[in-house]
């Protein structure tokens, strides 16, 4: 459906952040007005994280899961200065606190499935995934 086709494009993206630096520069030379896709990613980040709910349907899961993977490939995106210095001047405030905290939000949560995954012996979810995102947090708050 459609949310699991957003997850998947997002899921690319962060791959590609995570392990091809020059693929952040994609996004700084698309431009710096109000319709380019790095401030369009931003702001749908901001506006959603000042009204994120909780999970209490399918639909709305798959929108926090997409929503958590918009925060990861953010997160990649500012350890480089020009896209994190773009983010703090949308946020207003100096600083990419929404940022880390829905990505601490997503560590927990993957942690938890992680656990109630042990001893099944089906899809197991990546157990190292928490420890490249706490030092993706790490990387942000130094």
């Amino acid at each position: 459906a459609r949310g699991d086709s957003l997850i998947l494009m997002l899921g690319v993206k962060i791959n590609f952040c995570e392990h091809y630096a020059p693929a952040a520069q994609d996004l700084m030379d698309a431009g710096d007005g109000e319709t380019s896709p790095l401030n369009r990613l931003i702001r749908v980040f901001l506006e959603y994280h000042a009204v994120h709910a909780d999970a209490d349907s399918m639909e709305k899961t798959q929108l926090n899961v997409a929503f958590g993977y918009l925060a990861i490939l953010l997160g990649h995106l500012c350890l480089h200065r020009p896209i994190r210095e773009r983010f703090m001047s949308i946020y207003g405030k100096r600083n990419l606190e929404p940022l880390l905290e829905s990505i601490r939000i997503f560590i927990t949560l993957h942690r938890v499935t992680v656990a109630a995954m042990e001893g099944q012996p089906t899809s197991r979810p990546d157990a190292n995934a928490a420890d490249r995102l706490q030092s993706l947090v790490d990387q942000l708050e130094s």
